[in-house]
């Protein structure tokens, strides 16, 4: 192997989705204004539009693993007495799972833009998660963040 030899082990070959994708800051503004589930569902759609099997499995593994840290997170806290702080750390959760995510999605997301394909326009996406923010109701955003809630009836 000659020492200018490219190597390209690490990028993924690129493919062009058929539908605009999601920027990956977007992606992970979803996971920290909107919880684990959300910017799962987020990140599912990105790997869907690319077809990309390793994509679509981490997504739905990051929905489960925020599902369960947000449990355990919360059991915890109500253990332990430190209920005031188990939002600041289920949020600190989901920032690491998005930006593990995100990284993970990186490269292919930017093959997509190399072949020309389209993005959603970052300020047009965070203007429209802004004004969903302010719309939908307390309980929904409680819900979402803390998807326990629901099951636990508080």
């Amino acid at each position: 192997m000659s020492a200018y030899q490219p190597q390209l082990r690490s990028v993924p070959d690129a493919r062009k989705a058929p539908v605009p994708l999601l920027p990956v800051f977007l992606v992970l503004f979803v996971f920290l204004a909107y919880g684990g589930i959300a910017g799962s569902v987020a990140a599912l759609y990105n790997a869907v539009a690319l077809r990309r099997l390793k994509l679509i499995v981490a997504a739905l593994g990051a929905a489960l693993l925020s599902l369960a840290c947000s449990f355990a997170i919360v059991v915890g806290a109500e253990a332990l007495g430190w209920g005031a702080y188990a939002f600041v750390v289920l949020q600190l959760t989901y920032v690491g799972i998005g930006a593990l995510l995100g990284w993970q999605q990186w490269a292919h997301v930017r093959g997509h833009d190399f072949l020309e394909g389209t993005q959603v326009p970052v300020l047009q996406g965070f203007l429209a998660l802004f004004v969903l923010q302010w719309v939908l109701s307390h309980q929904v955003k409680v819900a979402l963040l803390i998807p326990w809630v629901l099951l636990n009836g508080s």
